[in-house]
């Protein structure tokens, strides 16, 4: 019985000794000569021996540490293996569990190169910064050929068109015989009865509708349909013989027309007298408009002096026949814009000048051309004047 129990730690170690792996050289000879060789380039020929020594230290421990984890049970640091359950119980506690992967280090940033001088002489530009003195500059665009330029301030000559309502006024003066042959003016300005009933009968023969100034300043607002044929007749200075030649031609036709008066010769010899005027205008076929006091040239006048001339032939008109008075020919169709100005100041509605046109327009209604009638054209030249 002794031998059987003295047998069995002799039994045991054979066991322990069968199940352990025989043991191996911790590193290969090939590995040795590697690591030899490295050492060799980074220390010199005089750190080969110390590199050798150090080779074979770290095999040796490296042998020792492996020999004793392959003894070692999984899990379970290298200690004296238990001879018991109750020490291997009081052993666990005290165990390291060995890591199942690398531990993960952070590794400081590898140093920044030197920037090369011409990466330091060429900062990174933001939006505030100026571009780089060596980029080509952007060419300066042209204007557009298509841009529209600032509208000039335009001369009254200048701007165009004229209009676009076609309204032929008429620009008589005289009904009249002119006796004087050389009075090369008076009969130009001079048409004489029979010829004036002529033309008045071609119009109403051919289906024309006549207009005061009101009404072509009515259809050009808007405020009124434009009729079959339009035209206005008009007559400059208020001479009598409008009264005794024109009139009851105008009326028998029951035609409208539009009397300008120089109210500074009213009642004069060869002039209208205010009965006349009022009878005229209580008609309902004649409007009776201004033009000026004295017939100056407006043109030429102070601002003061085309005033007096301007508001003046209006008050005293509308004194005269008791209602506003809305029409103006300019005298000898002499004006500006300053002359404008004060026209429309004074609160007229429509400007007559002795421009030629038959198209009418409101934008120009402070300038409203008109086609002259000549004395001594025959109807078939007067007849081609009209649209």
């Amino acid at each position: 019985m002794r031998r059987h129990h003295g047998s069995r730690p002799a039994a045991r170690a054979r066991r322990d000794r069968a199940a352990r792996p025989p043991w191996r050289p911790p590193l290969p000879l090939a590995f040795l000569l590697a690591a030899g060789v490295v050492l060799t380039e980074r220390l010199g020929r005089r750190g080969v021996a110390g590199a050798l020594v150090a080779a074979l230290l770290l095999a040796g421990c490296g042998g020792v540490l492996l020999r004793g984890a392959q003894n070692t049970p999984t899990g379970v640091a290298a200690s004296p293996v238990p001879s018991s359950p109750t020490a291997l119980a009081a052993a666990a506690p005290t165990a390291t569990t060995a890591p199942t992967a690398a531990p993960t280090f952070t590794e400081p940033p590898p140093p920044s190169p030197v920037a090369s001088p011409r990466a330091a002489a060429s900062p990174i530009l933001t939006e505030r910064e100026p571009a780089s003195p060596t980029a080509t500059p952007s060419p300066t665009i042209p204007p557009s050929p298509t841009a529209v330029p600032p509208t000039p301030t335009l001369t009254l000559q200048q701007a165009t068109p004229r209009g676009t309502t076609v309204i032929p006024i008429l620009m008589y003066h005289y009904v009249r015989v002119v006796t004087d042959r050389s009075d090369t003016i008076g009969i130009n300005l001079s048409v004489t009865p029979d010829l004036f009933a002529a033309q008045m009968q071609y119009l109403a023969d051919h289906g024309y509708t006549t207009l005061t100034m009101h009404d072509v300043y009515a259809i050009l607002a808007g405020q009124q349909p434009l009729p079959p044929r339009p035209i206005a007749l008009t007559f400059d200075d208020g001479y009598r013989d409008f009264y005794t030649a024109a009139w009851p031609v105008l009326r028998a036709h029951h035609f409208k027309a539009t009397a300008y008066i120089i109210t500074g010769v009213i009642g004069q010899e060869r002039y209208m007298t205010w009965p006349m005027l009022k009878e005229l205008d209580a008609s309902g076929l004649v409007e009776i408009g201004a033009h000026t006091v004295d017939h100056i040239d407006l043109h030429a006048a102070t601002d003061a002096r085309d005033w007096q001339e301007i508001e003046g032939s209006k008050v005293t008109l509308e004194q005269g026949l008791g209602h506003p008075v809305t029409a103006f020919c300019y005298p000898s169709g002499k004006y500006d814009q300053d002359v404008i100005a004060l026209v429309r100041k004074a609160g007229f509605l429509t400007a007559t000048t002795v421009e030629y046109s038959t198209k009418q327009n409101l934008q120009w209604a402070y300038e409203l051309p008109r086609v002259r009638v000549n004395g001594p054209d025959p109807l078939a030249t007067w007849i081609a004047k009209l649209p």
